[in-house]
């Protein structure tokens, strides 16, 4: 993925400016600012929800201006906090991100993503109907449905929200597990709202005001004076903070 010059404004507001970088098939990375730094915007101009007002963009070398919007949906997954789950089964809701896949493809794609433990839930398992009396799922388990609905669509490019900081501990963990095996051999873009869970991807891109202010691995940027290390320490205080008032609690 190449961005060269990149310029775009929303309601007349400059939110990235002359922005150029380069995204290596096959690496993970995480997106890291503040919010309005611009990391989002960064994903949905990569996902053709906006065009840019200069510069181009470029997947595989050709600009996606260029690609036909079936070969851009083709070409990359989305897993968002708030993904669209339908009023169908599991197994349905799953299914619909490739019409060619066998049943034995769905159910290994929801193995995977850890869904078993939320079929176990249910009688009716896979079939189980999405928003029906009695069927309550969490925010965890909603977003490794759609962990299992984009290891099934199999595309080269994965744009991801990482899990928000409501997610219990037992969601967080098959959370990690079911991304792990999302993200193998993929081109992985995570937008970092934690910076927990993001120390083993390959680079990190650290973002401000619509700009790449520092990029590197996570042992590369701690071991520095970066703004990275400052929004970890940060981090790190106010975990600390929350645990112990969970205590007094």
């Amino acid at each position: 993925i190449e961005f060269e010059n990149v310029s775009f404004a929303y309601n007349d507001k400059a939110i990235i400016e002359n922005l150029s970088f380069n995204l290596e098939e096959g690496k993970s990375y995480a997106l890291v600012g503040s919010s309005g730094s611009g990391k989002s915007t960064v994903a949905k101009l990569i996902s053709g929800f906006y065009n840019v007002n200069k510069g181009s963009i470029k997947i595989g070398g050709i600009a996606i201006s260029e690609y036909s919007d079936e070969a851009l949906i083709k070409a990359i997954s989305f897993v968002f906090q708030d993904s669209k789950l339908f009023k169908k089964s599991i197994y349905d809701n799953v299914a619909l991100a490739n019409k060619d896949a066998t049943k034995d493809d769905v159910m290994r794609a929801l193995k995977l993503a850890g869904c078993d433990l939320i079929l176990d839930k249910f009688p009716e398992r896979e079939n189980t109907i999405i928003g029906s009396k009695g069927v309550y799922l969490s925010g965890g388990e909603k977003q490794r449905i759609a962990i299992a609905r984009a290891i099934l669509k199999d595309s080269k490019i994965i744009i991801m929200d990482e899990a928000s900081a409501s997610i219990d501990p037992d969601n967080e963990f098959e959370l990690q597990k079911a991304f792990k095996n999302l993200m193998k051999d993929k081109t992985v873009i995570m937008i970092a709202h934690r910076l927990s869970t993001i120390k083993d991807l390959d680079e990190i891109i650290v973002m401000d005001s619509g700009k790449i202010i520092e990029r590197g691995s996570d042992k590369e940027l701690m071991s520095k004076d970066t703004r990275y290390k400052s929004l970890q320490e940060m981090f790190n205080s106010a975990n600390e903070w929350r645990v112990s008032n969970e205590r007094v609690l």
